[in-house]
């Protein structure tokens, strides 16, 4: 039978010494009840307890009643026990977006929202009327010796700005990343530079690398799957047809279709591929209005158009990046760019959910917090792991099995309580806006309901529904002198 320990094995910070005085075999009820709690809150009912839905409401109240029926104080924020706030948790377009690109010989081009171009909620909104300026991958990298925006001024001007980086095929690029995502490809990295030189807006357009790779990892995908189909097929024919081999001749039978369905999968997807798909509006999350340039995403073919003024295209350039690692910023001449963006935030009203236990003795002021946020993802986006998903993301374990702890510790500790009170008080938190940015423990800590200058220690529980080889995850070990002769004492005590 598992400790109840175990199933707070991934916290983050040890509580203090206190804590281990509650070990002891988890019965069949307490089991029963994490596993109530749990299929509770990761119910489809509850959204995937995603901001600005109403099941985050739910786990909200749900949680409160379970603080109060544990016997925790539920009335310490302004007379309850919800710390509120509101966020953004998305964008959305208002009426006026347009972007126009005027040429040599009064050649325009107006570019339809949504199909030729799409704005970027991750920046800001304005008018903007400027000259156009090719400023290459938007990087500036003083360490690396590169810099996009070296020799030309695009104060007041727009530009024009590749994704991602540089030789993408180097592993040994200095501009690049030994996993990952490089952080001068980071969308918010390129942004930050661009308002550091005060450019008017931004036409992000494709790098045609990615593009090109692309299109080889699909034709390689495909031409594996055609030899497996000739290799099924073959294996297929290689068997006589008789009473004997009907069980062969069946199973080979099912390896050719699904080789062939696989094929056929990829071949369709193949043919209705878009190796220059704009981002679409929502993408990478929201900007600040105030302080951002309005950006849009151009395609390559609208990018060329006004490169034909230069006598090259986005390719070439790209190559002659590549080729010596030197910018090849420049003004395109007889070009300028005008439109606006009008981008609105969507909010919600949010909060975090405190139940406390008062302490009793001369340390009765200081303060022990306990932590868990309960929100999750809803229904996916640009936090899920599948981005484009809109299915309900349940969220068990990130971070229901959290949550339940945390109620568990309110009620070992709420029951204690009644007879003994603790030596300090005891501050159960539910953080909100976790997967959106920690915003829910930033919150607190902007806005205390304890001092945090008499708060002494804080455990937090983020993912803890999975243990392995009877090994527990701890990390901050090191921000106390105390929590590593704990953590060897606990082990040795229960063989971890």
């Amino acid at each position: 039978m598992l400790r109840y320990n175990v199933i707070a094995g991934g916290v983050c910070l040890l509580l203090v010494s206190s804590v281990l005085t509650l070990r002891g075999e988890v019965g069949p009820e307490v089991k029963v009840r994490l596993l109530e709690d749990i299929k509770f809150l990761a119910s489809d009912e509850l959204e995937g307890r995603g901001v600005g839905t109403n099941g985050l409401n739910v786990a909200s109240q749900f949680i409160k009643a379970e603080f109060a029926k544990s016997g925790l104080a539920v009335d310490r924020v302004e007379g309850n026990a919800f710390q509120k706030f509101d966020l953004v948790t998305g964008s959305k377009l208002g009426e006026a977006n347009a972007l126009q690109l005027i040429g040599p010989e009064g050649k325009t081009l107006d570019l339809k929202i949504g199909e030729q171009v799409e704005v970027c909620s991750f920046a800001g909104s304005g008018s903007f009327q400027g000259e156009i300026v090719f400023c290459g991958y938007g990087i500036e990298s003083k360490d690396d010796l590169y810099d996009d925006f070296e020799g030309i001024n695009v104060e007041g001007k727009v530009v024009i700005v590749m994704r991602r980086n540089p030789r993408q095929n180097d592993p040994k690029n200095p501009l690049g990343a030994a996993h990952g995502v490089s952080r001068h490809a980071d969308l918010r990295t390129k942004m930050n530079n661009i308002v550091a030189h005060k450019a008017a807006a931004v036409l992000f357009v494709n790098d045609p690398y990615a593009g090109k790779k692309g299109a080889e990892t699909r034709q390689e995908g495909l031409s594996k799957a055609n030899e497996k189909v000739a290799e099924a097929a073959e294996e297929y024919l290689s068997i006589e047809s008789n009473e004997t081999n009907q069980e062969k001749l069946k199973g080979a039978r099912l390896k050719l279709t699904e080789a062939s369905n696989q094929a056929k999968s990829l071949r369709e997807a193949a043919k209705n591929a878009n190796d220059d798909a704009l981002m679409k509006f929502g993408y990478a999350g929201n900007g600040d209005n105030k302080s951002l340039p309005p950006a849009f995403h151009i395609s390559i073919k609208t990018c060329n158009e006004l490169l034909a003024a230069l006598k090259t295209d986005l390719a070439s350039l790209e190559a002659a990046i590549d080729s010596d690692l030197k910018p090849k910023s420049v003004v395109i001449p007889g070009w300028i760019a005008k439109g606006a963006a009008t981008i609105e935030k969507v909010r919600a009203d949010v909060a975090n959910v405190i139940g406390v236990i008062d302490g009793e003795g001369p340390l009765a002021n200081e303060t022990v917090i306990i932590g868990a946020h309960y929100d999750h993802v809803g229904r996916g986006g640009q936090n899920s792991l599948a981005p484009g998903s809109s299915e309900i993301h349940n969220g068990a374990d990130d971070n229901a099995s959290g949550t339940v702890t945390l109620l568990e510790l309110a009620r070992r500790f709420g029951k204690q309580a009644q007879t003994k009170k603790p030596p300090r008080r005891l501050v159960f938190i539910a953080f909100t806006g976790e997967e959106l940015g920690l915003l829910g423990s930033a919150r607190y800590c902007k806005e205390p309901v304890f001092p945090l200058d008499s708060t002494i220690a804080m455990m937090n529980m983020d993912m803890v529904g999975r243990l392995k080889e009877e090994k527990l995850i701890v990390y901050g070990t090191g921000t106390s002198p105390r929590w590593e002769p704990e953590l060897k004492q606990f082990n040795g005590e229960n063989g971890f």
